[in-house]
């Protein structure tokens, strides 16, 4: 999707003709803090969304839908990237003010009533509906180091400089207590 993502909602004048936006927009165009909770520079993926608008309680507007993202992460048990599919419904109360009166001092206005943008409305649910830590399921992750799939050597051939370690420790210690 191009410039409108960023573009204020109307978020009145969709609830009041009770619309439903839809489309397909890339994760770069997110905003930065997407790409630091998936621990990417650049965030990658896709988004489809779903979003109908209609009359809220008390002026506000009900904005309901679901949103299905493929985005690419980083796994942080393997620091390895795999793509995240996630499936976000969305069930949001938008706080819309009244537009204000002619002969008030405030603000100008949209008189169609604004609520952020739908790139900043479509951020929010993802952020909120990421894992804290992103992983690839246990059996698709391998220890960092290691390709998932391959052979690992046997016990005995590993590697253990600390194996003697809690030996020499209670050794040494029930040595000082005489």
């Amino acid at each position: 999707m191009n410039q409108p993502l960023h573009h204020r909602l109307p978020s009145r004048e969709l609830a009041a003709g009770h619309r439903t936006l839809a489309g397909r927009i890339d994760a770069a165009e997110l905003a930065p803090r997407l790409a630091e909770a998936l621990a990417s520079e650049h965030p990658a993926g896709t988004v489809d969304y779903e979003l109908s608008f209609a009359p809220g309680p008390e002026a506000g507007v009900a904005v309901t839908g679901h949103l299905q993202a493929r985005l690419k992460a980083t796994c942080q048990r393997c620091l390895r990237s795999f793509m995240l599919d996630l499936e976000v419904p969305v069930e949001v109360l938008l706080d819309v003010p009244e537009a204000p009166r002619p002969e008030d001092d405030g603000p100008p206005w949209d008189a169609a009533g604004a609520s952020g943008s739908l790139g900043e409305l479509i951020e929010e649910e993802l952020l909120l509906a990421l894992p804290f830590l992103p992983r690839h399921p246990p059996q698709a992750c391998a220890p960092a180091g290691e390709v998932p799939g391959a052979e690992t050597a046997p016990d005995e051939d590993r590697q253990r400089p600390f194996a003697g370690l809690r030996e020499a420790l209670d050794a040494a210690r029930d040595g000082s207590r005489d």
